[in-house]
C-alpha cells in the first residue's frame, strides 16, 4: 500500500488530494473494499487536519 497527498495552491484556497494505491492478493467483495476505503479516507483526513492545526 502507498499513499500520498498532493497539495495545489489555488490563490485563496488550497487544493488537497490523497491518492492511494493498494496491491490485493485476492477478490475482496464491494461491500467490504468500500468499507475499508471510507475507514482509510476519514482517517487520512482526520490526521492531516490534526497536522494542520497543529
Amino acid at each position: 500500500m502507498s499513499g500520498a497527498y498532493i497539495v495545489k495552491d489555488n490563490g485563496d484556497e488550497t487544493e488537497v488530494t490523497f491518492e492511494m494505491t493498494v496491491a490485493l492478493s485476492m477478490p475482496v467483495p464491494e461491500m467490504m473494499r468500500t468499507k475499508a476505503e471510507k475507514a482509510t479516507i476519514d482517517l487520512a483526513l482526520k490526521q492531516l487536519k490534526e497536522k494542520l492545526e497543529n
